[in-house]
C-alpha cells in the first residue's frame, strides 16, 4: 500500500506537476504555477479535489453512503469505489487522490 506522500505525488504526476517540498505536517507545496494556493491536497481541499477531478477527466458519484470516482482511459474504464460513512467530501477527496495516483503510475 503506498503512503500518502507516494500517493500525492503519483496524482501531481497525472496533473502534469511535480511536488518539491512540503510542510512540516506533511502538506505538499503547490506544483502547478499560476495557481494562487501556496499548498496542494486533494484530500483537505475541496478545491484541489475539484480541479484533479476536472483536469483529469473524472466523474464523481455520491449514493447512499458510498463514493464512486471514475476515470475512462483509452483502453477502457478504471473505477476507484470507496464506502463512506463518515465525511463525505474527505471520502470523495480520497476517491479522486487514488484515483489520480493510479493514472500517474501508469505515466513514464
Amino acid at each position: 500500500m503506498k503512503t500518502e506522500r507516494e500517493l500525492l505525488k503519483l496524482a501531481a504526476k497525472a496533473c502534469g506537476g511535480e511536488i518539491t517540498g512540503w510542510t512540516d505536517n506533511g502538506v505538499p507545496h503547490n506544483p502547478f504555477s499560476g495557481v494562487h494556493q501556496l499548498f496542494w491536497h486533494p484530500v483537505r481541499s475541496v478545491v484541489d479535489m475539484v480541479w484533479v477531478a476536472e483536469k483529469l477527466g473524472m466523474t464523481i458519484d455520491y449514493r447512499d453512503c458510498s463514493v464512486s470516482c471514475r476515470w475512462t482511459a483509452q483502453d477502457g474504464e478504471q473505477l476507484y469505489f470507496i464506502n463512506c460513512w463518515g465525511d463525505i467530501l474527505g471520502t470523495a477527496g480520497d476517491a479522486v487522490l487514488r484515483t489520480a495516483a493510479e493514472i500517474g503510475e501508469e505515466l513514464p
